[in-house]
């Protein structure tokens, strides 16, 4: 008998909004900047989770800072899969990047009750 054992694919896009006006858009995208002390206004992440047994999923995103403490997570997010893929677009809006380094963006899946981190991606705010 054999035994397949599939591991998700997670890809994690962060990009800033920096749209002059609203029938501009215009976006950087991973890995993109912000400055050490501020207030990001908004930017997006753009998620695809592919791997993923179809049917009901539970997700959450997160938002770590450079020495691993929680900024800000998303909330609960349900979502019905279909062709085993996952996609989502989550807006940011007033974050504050206190400090310089590396910052985490992790996915987490919902999976016998608890989560597991199943993709992550970094943010560089210099």
């Amino acid at each position: 008998m054999d035994v397949a054992i599939k591991f998700p694919i997670c890809n994690i896009i962060a990009c800033e909004d920096i749209a002059i006006n609203s029938e501009q858009k215009m976006y950087i995208c991973n890995p993109f900047t912000g400055s050490s002390g501020k207030i990001m206004k908004r930017f997006f992440t753009y998620t695809v989770i592919q791997g993923i047994p179809n049917g009901e999923q539970i997700f959450k995103i997160q938002l770590l800072d450079s020495g691993n403490k929680l900024v800000k997570q998303t909330d609960e997010t349900k979502v019905k899969v279909e062709e085993n893929l996952i996609r989502a677009k989550t807006q940011w809006t007033n974050i504050m990047f206190q400090q310089s380094g590396e910052h985490s963006l992790r996915v987490l899946l919902k999976c016998n009750n608890f989560f597991e981190v199943i993709g992550s991606s970094n943010l560089y705010i210099k």
